[in-house]
């Protein structure tokens, strides 16, 4: 299995990015995949950790970040390399094609008038007299 090199950028605006390095240089780190990583405090001496695609509507996966634009750039322990995996698994799996399938070019397609007059007819179908309009 191929070693993968992932790491934790910390971003000058405070957000926390990890990645799959693709090239790292004095011009800045590239990353495949970032993750934004989000902490929410609770009452528990830990917060609680989530994580969301970074730019998650672009259409590439890579992003380049130039020197001005982290202050760190680190490795990441186990289980954060796990929660990841997992993370981006999940994204890949479910989110994406959940968001590709509602944003899809068929759910902004103006509506023709055969689609007007079934929508019509089936609003019609609802009104009845002794009821309120449902």
């Amino acid at each position: 299995m191929e070693e993968v090199d992932i790491k934790l950028v910390k971003l000058t605006n405070g957000t926390e990015i990890i990645g799959k390095v693709v090239h790292q240089s004095k011009s800045g780190i590239t990353l495949e995949d970032p993750i934004q990583i989000n902490y929410r405090n609770t009452n528990f001496a830990m917060p609680s950790v989530s994580a969301m695609r970074y730019l998650q509507f672009a259409n590439t996966r890579v992003v380049h970040f130039e020197p001005k634009d982290f202050l760190h750039i680190v490795g990441i322990i186990v289980g954060m390399e796990r929660f990841y995996k997992y993370s981006l698994s999940n994204f890949v799996k479910n989110v994406d094609r959940a968001i590709d399938e509602e944003l899809g070019s068929e759910a902004y397609d103006e509506p023709t008038d055969g689609d007007k007059s079934k929508q019509y007819k089936a609003f019609l179908e609802r009104i009845t007299t002794d009821s309120p309009l449902n």
